[in-house]
């Protein structure tokens, strides 16, 4: 095969490429060209008789088919060259008989179900000596079982080709004298077994329609079963208690009023129509309304005769080609004369059979117009099809007539399916050239209020499908007609297109009307800019929402005739529309368009604007305060906000009425108000309104900001913030009059850190994080003081983390403000002597042992992780301060104490903490410029860490980094804080994360102990240590109880157990410590677990532990008890060999109590059990300790 040629995607898959591994074919894309799997596909089909008597072969064999098969749903053409041989081979196998058939007919559907029944029945064998076995099995079998479901569809599907046979059934009746059914002929079991499959709710029961059409329209059935059986489904129809055979009724007369002659099938009509009208199927379950739709249509058509309208509007060039090129128009006198033509034509039709059943095709169409109304798209679709059929067969007047009717479905009173099914039927009539050029007049605004209809229904809306299929009516529209018909209506579909493209909340809109566009673009060539506007706007640019509001609309907005109706469609919708985030992107689009016509700005959208800021209703007010707020800002980037006196005091006014209409004097709210008020306020900072002197409204606007700022709700949080900080810098900091309030300002914010409620100061420290440097330092000292001070933990204060976070926050955000300088001098920097940087670090190292938990978890992490960022920016800069003498600043014992509560945090168990410690230790390890020598043993851990490593480390994954900080453990000044990290993680929920922590530490012990037991002691006396640092403490010694067990059971620290008895005395005395009057059961069952390896160890530690198990064999829990037994017993299984010094005949009876005594019994009954066990171990029998008398 020549390099670039497609090939199998068996082969791809399976890795055979022509150039080797490293060449790829370059001509793979998602199209196939043939079907290459066809020798593999065929190969299969002929293996079934050797295969189908194994079931786990036949199930490999049909999955392989299945998904080779499935590859070509899309381009399923491609088989059709092979589906007469691969048909050949399957139904050979199914002629055979036996078992076998049903598997072949199984394969047989997949074919179907790929290629679609049209294509593959017409392929299917035809001999008449097929027609008596298929028939038969369809009489003998289950067809509702869902097991034969498949091979009934494929034989019922066969049937209909087969009873189209030119001979007359009544021959084969002679065939079957020895039938148990030979009293009857082939016709009526057909008959019998075309009413049998009908009534099937599944794919037997839909294919059964088209065999019963293909059966009754015989030329010899007809006479015979015809009647009998439109009277049968008739009846069946309004029969409104049996579902399944009404929809199998309905399907067939379908069926057969499509494929029978009109001549043969007319004589029924009138009783069929009055029995559909009888049924009330517009009043029943979905199936059934698209059903009686869809026959309403079959029976209009048949009514009518067949014939093109010769009245319909034919456009004479289709080609796109050609359209590209250019078209040459018709002259007047070429118009007149086929306007004249056309007319002669449609007069020389003959209509007769109008008159004749007038009242009939009156009452059809009645009926496909009220179903364009249906609440489901399914039957409003089948409907705007009838109606484009149904019109193509009418005369000029009364096709008329029908649009007409349909544009009254166009009307506020009528719901959204209404406008939905017209604009379907529009273009269907359109598409069919039914919809003719006089009209167009009528149907564009009708079409234009359709592409912006919206429902607004609390907080959802209703209306995308309406607008999605008015994109499809132009669409049509471009195909259907001719560019000079269209010409005068260019600009308002155009416009139209646009607005939807650009600004439609829903993806499918937007990407609809692109399709439209690019369509009208290609067909009619008379869009302005339209090249240049389908290149910027194309099917995955306008996908993302934020990019077609505020770029794509950007790039569009640049050509003059689109910009002012872009500007219009969102002042007039989508500005204070129900969702707040098409709001914000409205306003942000509606500040850029606002660049190109600023005089339309200011003299026309303003105005209308600005006293809907304060409009009763609050999405309108919300998004004026944003539009107005983006329109000032970007005219005042261009140097083009020249504003009326008038102007500008209403806007200065905004405020001042928002707060006196929206908040009625009250300090509660609307939040979306407070947020468009917020970022109004931000933008008039950020325009340089000319409202320095005016007290009145900074007075307002002050308060207004200080009562956002301890808001709970973020959002309004963060944008008062912002809006603080410009605020600030624009109306204080600028400002002569103002400027030397700044420090009182900011002491009363400093006094607010002290509140006693956790929102305000919270929301006061984020507003001094977010404060411009230039204001904080006018009081820079008290400022840090109060934010270290809301940083530390107060006895009253444990749980207000965020509090917490946000002072750090804070504090990290001033410190990257600007580099620090030794100089006393601000434009240099930050004064480093301003900086008591000692206190700070003691703050910062308190606060990454901030483990506070509630109801949402760990939220001490915010604050680790915070203080983690501000110990980084802290240590970078003063460093940088003086790199010749960074010791100066950093003082090494401190530097030692976060490195190695970085490093603890690495290899924790949270992922995104364990992500931003190892970054931040890397970075601090690797810091150049100058490098921080008081990192300890910094040489050595740059080795382990080399920066080829942190480089392209993936610090999530533990496999990764855990092996790598494990070699800390060997440096004294990491082990404690490293250890106890490793710990945490080694007894987490999580298992990868406990797999590696103590995959990491049991080999880095067990490399030790091959150099001595000197390590391994080390390590025992700082586990030791961690549990008595940490004793009631749950967060560590659950977890650690489950590590040292998993080191036990790993036989690491076996050698320990003897060489060092204390650890095991000491450890199971902290034990006792640990679990004594508890009552949570998972600790308890991780001592026991501790306490039954611990048997391992020497006698005295054996003893040890096995008087404390025999204490919990009597525990209060029953669940206690019988975990104690179960383990105790796994426990002497394992070890008694080696460590437990007693009689065999004394072990196997312990070993028969803990077995057989059922240990949730009553604690009064297991005592003698338990008793007699401790003497049969040699452990004194533990003792009920009674409280004192006081």
């Amino acid at each position: 095969m020549s390099k670039g040629s497609r090939q199998s995607l068996v082969e791809l898959e399976e890795g055979e490429f022509p150039g080797g591994e490293d060449e790829f074919p370059l001509g793979l894309g998602c199209a196939l060209d043939l079907f290459r799997e066809k020798d593999e596909v065929i190969e299969i089909l002929k293996s079934l008789p050797e295969v189908y008597v194994d079931r786990s072969a036949t199930e490999n064999a049909y999955e392989k088919y299945q998904r080779i098969l499935d590859r070509y749903q899309e381009q399923p053409h491609l088989l059709d060259k092979h589906i007469e041989e691969m048909i050949e081979i399957l139904i050979s196998q199914v002629r055979i008989g036996s078992s076998l058939k049903y598997l072949s007919l199984k394969f047989l559907r997949q074919i179907f179900k790929v290629r679609g029944p049209k294509e593959v029945v017409k392929r299917m064998p035809h001999e008449i000596a097929d027609l008596v076995p298929v028939l038969i099995y369809l009489e003998s079998e289950n067809l509702d079982d869902s097991n034969t479901w498949e091979s009934g569809y494929v034989l019922v599907m066969w049937l209909s080709i087969l009873v189209i046979n030119p001979f007359h059934l009544k021959l084969l009746d002679g065939q079957q004298q020895d039938n148990q059914n030979g009293d009857s002929s082939i016709a009526a079991r057909l008959m019998n077994v075309c009413k049998k499959c009908l009534v099937l709710n599944n794919n037997i029961g839909t294919a059964a329609p088209f065999l019963v059409a293909k059966f009754l329209t015989r030329p010899d059935m007809q006479q015979i079963y015809m009647s009998d059986f439109i009277d049968w489904t008739c009846k069946n129809i309004q029969d409104k208690t049996a579902f399944g055979i009404r929809v199998g009724s309905f399907a067939s007369l379908s069926a057969i009023f499509k494929h029978a002659k009109r001549q043969e099938i007319l004589q029924y009509s009138e009783n069929v129509l009055k029995a559909v009208v009888n049924s009330e199927y517009e009043k029943c379950d979905t199936v059934l309304r698209k059903a009686g739709t869809k026959l309403v249509q079959r029976i209009g058509m048949v009514f009518l005769r067949t014939k093109i309208a010769p009245w319909r509007y034919q456009r004479g060039n289709r080609s796109l080609l050609k359209n590209l090129q250019g078209n040459k128009p018709l002259s007047q006198k070429e118009v007149e004369k086929r306007d004249i033509q056309i007319k002669d034509d449609d007069e020389s039709v003959n209509y007769q059979e109008l008159s004749q059943y007038s009242d009939a095709i009156e009452t059809i169409l009645d009926k496909l117009l009220e179903s364009l109304k249906d609440k489901d798209t399914v039957v409003r679709w089948s409907a705007a099809k009838g109606i484009g059929r149904v019109t193509n067969r009418l005369p000029k007047d009364y096709a008329d007539e029908v649009v007409e009717n349909l544009l009254q479905s166009f009307s506020p009173r009528e719901s959204n399916g209404a406008w939905h099914g017209g604009c379907l039927a529009l273009a269907e009539l359109s598409r069919r050239g039914l919809l003719l050029p006089e009209r167009l007049d009528t149907v564009i605004p009708v079409i234009k209020k359709a592409m912006v209809y919206d429902e607004i229904r609390g907080n959802f809306s209703v209306g995308s499908h309406v607008r999605d299929a008015a994109c499809y009516v132009l669409w049509a529209f471009a195909r259907a007609f001719e560019p000079k018909v269209v010409e005068p209506y260019v600009h308002d579909i155009a416009t139209s297109l646009l607005v939807v493209m650009l600004f439609d909340r829903e993806v499918n809109c937007r990407r609809a009307a692109s399709a439209a566009f690019q369509e009208n673009v290609g067909r009619q060539g008379n869009f302005p800019h339209g090249i240049d506007i389908v290149t910027v706007a194309d099917y995955f640019s306008i996908g993302n929402r934020q990019n077609a509001f505020t770029n794509i609309s950007l790039e569009i907005g640049k050509f003059e005739i689109y910009t002012k109706p872009m500007i219009d469609h969102l002042v007039e919708l989508k500005f204070n529309y129900f969702d707040a985030m098409v709001r914000e992107l409205a306003a942000e689009a509606l500040g850029k368009l606002g660049q190109f016509e600023p005089d339309y700005m200011i003299t026309q959208i303003l105005p209308k604007l600005i006293p809907l800021c304060y409009d009763l209703d609050t999405f309108t007010s919300n998004g004026a305060l944003y539009s107005v707020g983006h329109i000032l800002v970007k005219l005042q980037e261009i140097k083009k906000l020249e504003l009326s006196a008038t102007t500008l005091e209403d806007i200065r006014m905004i405020v001042q009425k928002v707060m006196e209409r929206k908040f009625r004097g009250s300090t509660k709210g609307n939040e979306l108000i407070r947020q468009g008020l917020c970022f109004f306020i931000k933008c008039l900072a950020q325009a340089k309104m000319p409202f320095h002197k005016e007290d009145e409204f900074l007075a307002i606007s002050y308060k207004f900001l200080l009562e956002n700022i301890p808001n709970v709700d973020r959002k309004t949080k963060t944008l008062a913030t912002e809006c603080l900080r410009h605020y600030f810098l624009e109306f204080y900091f600028k400002n002569p009059s103002r400027h030397s309030s700044i420090a009182g300002i900011l002491g009363q914010f400093a006094a607010h850190l002290k509140a006693t409620s956790m929102p305000t100061r919270q929301g006061f420290a984020f507003a001094l994080g977010h404060l411009p440097i230039e204001v904080l330092r006018e009081n820079f000292l008290p400022v840090m003081e109060a934010l270290v001070s809301c940083a530390h933990i107060q006895r009253d204060t444990t749980v207000w983390a965020e509090s917490r976070r946000e002072a750090l926050l804070a504090i990290n955000n001033i410190l990257s403000a600007q580099p620090f300088t030794t100089e006393d001098n601000w434009d240099k920097g930050i004064p480093v002597q301003l900086i008591n940087h000692k206190p700070l670090y003691e703050c910062l190292l308190v606060s990454m042992d901030d483990y506070t938990t509630d109801k949402r978890g760990d939220i001490g992490s915010w604050v680790r992780e915070a203080s983690m960022s501000c110990i980084q920016t802290l240590t970078t800069k003063l460093a940088e301060c003086s790199p010749s003498n960074s010791g100066q600043y950093l003082d090494p014992s401190i530097v030692t104490k976060f490195m190695g509560l970085i490093a603890k945090q690495a290899v924790e168990k949270i992922d995104n903490l364990r992500v931003r410690a190892g970054k931040i230790f890397a970075q601090l390890l690797h810091h150049k410029n100058p490098i921080i020598e008081q990192v300890p043993q910094r040489q050595q851990i740059v080795q382990i860490f080399s920066e080829e490593f942190v480089t392209g480390a993936n610090w999530r994954s533990t496999s990764q980094t855990f092996p790598r900080f494990v070699e800390l453990l060997k440096f004294e000044e990491y082990s404690y804080p490293l250890l106890s990290g490793f710990v945490v993680s080694g007894g987490s929920l999580s298992d990868s994360v406990m797999k590696d922590a103590n995959g990491a530490v049991k080999n880095y012990i067990h490399a030790s102990g091959a150099m001595g037991d000197a390590e391994i002691i080390r390590i025992s006396e700082i586990l030791l240590q961690i549990f008595k640092d940490n004793l009631k403490v749950e967060r560590v010694t659950l977890p650690l109880m489950k590590f040292v067990t998993q080191l036990l059971q790993s036989n690491v620290l076996s050698s320990l157990l003897t060489s060092h008895i204390s650890f095991g005395v000491r450890l199971i005395e902290l034990l006792k410590s640990e679990v004594i009057n508890t009552t949570r059961v998972e600790k308890i069952i991780a001592a026991v677990d501790l306490l039954c390896e611990l048997i391992q160890g020497p006698p005295d530690v054996m003893r040890n532990s096995l008087k404390r198990l025999m204490v919990y064999l009597c525990h209060g829990y029953p669940r206690v008890r019988i975990i104690t037994a179960q383990k105790l017993y796994e426990s002497i299984i394992t070890y008694a060999d080696d460590t437990v010094d007693i009689s065999p005949e004394n072990l196997e009876e312990v070993m028969s109590l803990l077995s057989e005594t059922r240990w949730d019994q009553d604690v009064s009954v297991l005592k003698p059990h338990r008793n007699h066990i401790c003497d049969l171990l040699g452990v004194p029998k533990p003792n009920l300790l009674r409280p004192s008398p006081t």
